[in-house]
């Protein structure tokens, strides 16, 4: 019987423990130093990492190899489907911010492409590696609210889009530019007045060159 009543107590201080990590953290560590007061989990050591789960994942909205994924789930894809996975093995993450159980695999900086194309301008570039675009056949869309402009899509075919009312003319007055707008007209050359503004230039035209150029 006392055997049994001090397995209780130590059961009981056990809950007590964990219910109080519960609240306060969980710290993994070695020298067992309680977790920092922002962390909810912390893991300490100074010979050991943290290993990720390794998942092979077919494609990049693979949802049944982990059923129902949550957002910002992190993995180590495997990837063994390269065709859909260009990029190779890695750490991929979920990105569907929607977190209704649907996937967007999404693969973290790795050490070859570890800065990210910044608002601001980057200033290492290396136009022999570095672009942007996409790494398999999809086209690549620009858009204004929402608004497809332009595609490159496949064979370096080029589409740009507009409409034929709205839309102002993006500069105005003297200087050399290469303006094209839908409501209005293409425009290529250097004028020295104002004859590139709203009130002028050609509505609505349509010309062709085939296997040949002009000049």
């Amino acid at each position: 019987m006392k055997n049994y009543i001090k397995l209780a107590i130590i059961a009981l201080i056990q809950l007590a423990y964990v219910q109080r990590s519960d609240a306060q953290g969980v710290s993994i560590a070695d020298d067992k130093t309680p977790p920092h007061p922002s962390a909810m989990l912390e893991v300490k050591a100074t010979n050991k990492g943290l290993l990720i789960p390794r998942v092979d994942l077919t494609d990049k909205n693979d949802k049944v190899t982990i059923a129902s994924p949550a957002a910002t789930l992190l993995v180590y894809n495997i990837a063994s489907n390269d065709k859909e996975f260009p990029q190779g093995p890695g750490y991929y993450y979920n990105a569907n911010v929607k977190n209704d159980g649907d996937a967007v695999w999404v693969k973290l900086l790795d050490s070859q492409f570890n800065t990210p194309w910044l608002l601001g301008g980057n200033n290492d570039i290396d136009a022999a590696i570095h672009f942007v675009g996409s790494t398999n056949a999809a086209d690549v869309v620009f858009k204004r609210g929402e608004v497809e402009g332009v595609r490159l899509a496949q064979g370096g075919a080029m589409l740009a889009t507009g409409s034929a009312v709205g839309g102002i003319t993006p500069a105005q007055g003297a200087g050399r530019r290469l303006m094209w707008v839908p409501a209005k007209s293409f425009r290529a050359g250097e004028v020295t007045n104002a004859n590139w503004d709203n009130a002028n230039g050609v509505k609505v035209f349509c010309w062709r060159v085939q296997y040949s150029c002009f000049r």
